[in-house]
């Protein structure tokens, strides 16, 4: 199940919830540059 959810998120130029601490997930920016943001990159 994770291999569609990232494929399907990665086409979309995206990445899913689970990535994100669950502050972040709930505010549903899925980019890479929220993901950066919320693990200090």
């Amino acid at each position: 199940m994770c291999c569609e959810c990232l494929s399907y998120h990665l086409k979309s130029k995206q990445l899913p919830g689970c990535c994100f601490p669950p502050a972040v997930e709930k505010t549903y920016d899925r980019s890479f540059r929220a993901f950066a943001k919320a693990w200090g990159l």
